[in-house]
């Protein structure tokens, strides 16, 4: 966690994919991602939400940042995991509690906007150790 902290601190450079379970408080680094997009686009922020693409990029293939939100990584699955040829979720595989998500871009969309089609509303835990 500190070596990824560092780095962004020395080069003064964000990273392309935030390690989202390296932070200690998520919440803050959303709401950010959120206020940038509503600074940028004049919109207030509680009309709000994050719509999200699953990338079949991995972390060394993305150069660069979305134009809005942010690509994350770090998130895992439980109970299945992630099928990149057929981009969804699978059954996991035996005797394989937890799998790694891949990398998500977070896009900040207002509320009215996101699309709920071939969507699964599925809740994040934030877990300690």
């Amino acid at each position: 966690r500190l070596e990824v902290f560092n780095k962004w601190i020395r080069t003064g450079n964000a990273p392309v994919v935030f390690w989202l379970s390296g932070f200690y408080f998520t919440q803050s680094f959303l709401t950010a991602v959120s206020q940038n997009f509503a600074r940028n686009y004049h919109i207030a922020i509680d009309l709000l939400g994050f719509d999200f693409d699953v990338m079949k990029a991995d972390s060394e293939s993305l150069m660069e940042p979305p134009s809005d939100g942010a690509y994350i990584s770090g998130l895992y699955l439980e109970g299945c995991r992630w099928s990149s040829s057929d981009e969804s979720l699978e059954e996991s595989l035996p005797k394989v509690l937890y799998s790694l998500a891949p990398i998500i871009w977070i896009k900040p969309t207002p509320k009215s906007e996101i699309r709920e089609e071939n969507m699964y509303m599925c809740p994040v835990y934030k877990t300690s150790a």
